[in-house]
């Protein structure tokens, strides 16, 4: 689900307002500085999931939480996703850097390569999250109860953040149908 509603989110936003550009190009490019700022917090939290994890004394190590995962159909259609969400992104930079104008100022370029590139490198994070969570058991990893209560507390937050970015995309979907009618009238 968060691959789709960051893809709606990230479309929506910065594609119609970078391609058709705004009346404020300083508000498109605090949305996708805030945007890239959003990005590398998420992959943080992630990346300090991951250390607690992986230092942990009953830690296997990724390799073999990678090949046993290998074996599992649903790492599979985990993978092809993050492949489709790459080539999403991938046709993002195209469409900007077809529709981008030659006088169009080199820090919004700069910022829409770097929010696309965070919101990959975010999207990888989560896909090894799931991964670890998928093999890992939180309990047992913990030893302590204050690194326990880190790992849930980060869970809690990389949860939070999902629902606010489907929250998100849902309210862009709502302002894109209802200020686009004319796509709905069907003239008989």
């Amino acid at each position: 689900m968060y691959f789709a509603a960051n893809t709606i989110f990230t479309l929506s936003d910065v594609n119609r307002t970078v391609s058709i550009g705004p009346n404020n190009p300083k508000m498109v490019r605090d949305f996708l500085f805030s945007a890239i700022g959003f990005n590398l917090v998420d992959t943080l939290i992630c990346w300090i999931f991951l250390g607690i994890v992986a230092r942990s004394p009953r830690s296997v190590g990724c390799f073999t939480v990678f090949k046993n995962l290998i074996c599992l159909p649903r790492f599979w259609t985990l993978v092809f996703l993050l492949v489709l969400y790459i080539l999403g992104a991938a046709l993002k930079l195209q469409h900007f850097f077809s529709s981008a104008s030659q006088n169009q100022d080199a820090t919004m370029k700069v910022a829409v390569v770097l929010e696309i590139a965070t919101d990959l490198l975010n999207v990888f994070t989560k896909v090894a999250l799931v991964g670890v969570l998928n093999y890992v058991q939180v309990r047992d990893v913990a030893r302590s109860r204050f690194k326990y209560r880190l790992l849930k507390g980060t869970l809690i937050v990389i949860l939070l953040s999902q629902i606010c970015t489907l929250i998100g995309a849902m309210v862009v979907v709502y302002d894109e149908i209802h200020h686009n009618d004319w796509c709905f009238n069907v003239e008989a």
